[in-house]
């Protein structure tokens, strides 16, 4: 059994705020599309499987590694504890 769901991969710059005068939202937080599909996602995996709580199992890199840097062996190793891997591709 995978201990994550899914594993997203994404430059930083496709998850900048939305908000355009730089608050807060209603999070606490300044929130990209990324983080939202993410909210999203788990929020339908967790009525599809039935169990809410296991959408919770979805990763998502919240400490900002640049595409030039090297991946951590915890990184490695929860993507390879991930049933799927959801990657963004973009020009970013």
């Amino acid at each position: 059994m995978y201990r994550h769901h899914a594993f997203i991969s994404y430059a930083w710059a496709d998850n900048q705020s939305f908000d355009t005068d730089g608050g807060p939202d209603q999070h606490g937080g300044n929130r990209g599309w990324v983080s939202t599909f993410r909210d999203r996602y788990r929020k339908h995996l967790g009525r599809e499987i039935g169990r809410i709580p296991e959408g919770e199992r979805i990763w998502l890199d919240y400490e900002q590694l640049r595409g030039s840097d090297a991946v951590t062996p915890k990184i490695s190793d929860d993507l390879k504890d991930s049933a799927l891997l959801i990657p963004i591709l973009s020009k970013a």
